[in-house]
């Protein structure tokens, strides 16, 4: 869920199957919220629920938790912010309710600059693309695939153009251009492939930075017990380090 970044609990709760886990800790949060709407945290709290309920194929649980996030939303006059739209499209779309994810979903198309997060608007409009698909509307989902691929040349958005590439093969196929949907395809996977790659790397520069941390602070711990217990030793150990540096 790289371009979702408000699902990130979401998903790596998932990720370790604790779905039941994390829809107990959105409850609590709810709970702690309570009838603050002086932001957008309980937007936030009840996407991730219905996301996450997405995510364990439990479908009637994440079109309540949709409908909610849409009555909490027009209630307090809040405009939904993309990556919302993308999560009650998704949902509204595999639900089979697809005219109301296309409305939902529509405003991608033209977001504006005020709300301009390449990330989440390329995700919704992949998501778009889909519903359009789905509804033999093969001319717009292209126009809208086209726009999509468009904002991850310009923004590299590496796993989001590498979704995108997957719903060109799609759409491809769904037209009978297979030599275009085998082509889109080979472009989604070494996209895949050029994502996983990076992203293992910098996990690695990560890991190598969070060791060196520890082991500073290890090193500046001891300083600090041997100037508490032996002032001399500490001269002697520094000046060793100093003349063998």
């Amino acid at each position: 869920m790289p371009c979702r970044r408000a699902r990130l609990g979401s998903a790596r709760l998932g990720s370790a199957g604790s779905y039941d886990e994390s829809q107990r800790r959105y409850s609590e949060a709810l709970q702690l919220v309570g009838d603050d709407d002086a932001s957008n945290l309980r937007n936030t709290i009840l996407n991730n629920s219905a996301f996450t309920y997405f995510l364990s194929h439990e479908m009637s649980e994440a079109l309540a938790a949709v409908d909610h996030l849409l009555r909490v939303s027009a209630i307090n006059d809040r405009p939904l912010a993309m990556h919302v739209r993308d999560t009650v499209g998704r949902v509204y779309l595999t639900a089979g309710r697809v005219a109301e994810a296309e409305r939902v979903l529509a405003p991608a198309m033209d977001a504006q600059a005020t709300e301009f997060v390449p990330e989440t608007v390329a995700t919704c409009l992949v998501t778009l693309a889909e519903v359009h698909r789905t509804q033999g509307e093969f001319g717009r989902a292209q126009e809208v695939i086209d726009r999509c691929q468009e904002l991850c040349r310009t923004y590299e958005l590496s796993r989001c153009a590498a979704d995108a590439a997957r719903e060109q093969a799609e759409i491809f196929a769904a037209t009978g251009n297979f030599r275009g949907a085998y082509e889109a395809y080979q472009d989604f996977h070494s996209r895949i492939e050029a994502h996983s790659a990076s992203s293992r790397e910098a996990r690695g520069k990560l890991l190598k930075a969070a060791f060196q941390t520890t082991e500073a602070r290890r090193e500046t711990a001891r300083y600090h017990d041997l100037a508490e217990r032996d002032p001399l030793t500490l001269a002697c150990t520094t000046a060793g380090t100093l003349t063998s540096s």
